[in-house]
């Protein structure tokens, strides 16, 4: 079977244009967030590491500036092992006030429709996002691609 020289006119912009690598970040957060995928806090991502690790896609680390406690950084050393030792892509993002705000604002507490798992959290240093098989999300699929960003700037 051959197919027409102009297929690449028939498929949908959104199919041939990926998202800005920040905006793909926050669709998948908010579609996980949705759909009751993500873990917040090192301590419950670690406990979601050990138990099941073969559920999770990625990990999002949020950027820390030296001076703060160092045990966050350890914390982020071992996940970081844990995840490349396990296939689980680690993206890190600028900053953890922006990731908190994505995971927060956009899902109200009060929101019964939605399993939220970080509404109510306070620990932003290690996000977790299990996957639904087969991966089908476009966004997800071009974050999980290699990439040259080694840090992401999420969207204000």
């Amino acid at each position: 079977m051959t197919f027409p020289e102009d297929i690449e006119s028939t498929m949908p912009t959104s199919d041939r244009t990926p998202l800005k690598v920040g905006d793909a970040m926050q669709k998948v957060l908010a579609s996980a967030m949705l759909e009751g995928r993500v873990t917040c806090g090192a301590f419950e991502c670690a406990q979601q590491l050990q138990n099941d690790p073969d559920n999770v896609v990625m990990c999002v680390l949020p950027v820390h500036p030296i001076q703060e406690d160092v045990t966050i950084q350890i914390q982020h050393t071992l996940i970081q092992a844990f995840c490349w030792e396990n296939d689980i892509k680690v993206i890190k993002v600028d900053t953890m006030k922006k990731l908190s705000k994505i995971l927060t604002t956009q899902f109200p507490e009060d929101n019964n429709n939605v399993a939220n798992t970080c509404s109510t959290a306070t620990d932003f240093s290690c996000v977790l996002i299990r996957a639904l098989s087969p991966i089908t999300d476009p966004a997800l699929l071009q974050l999980l691609e290699p990439t040259d960003h080694p840090i992401i700037e999420l969207p204000e």
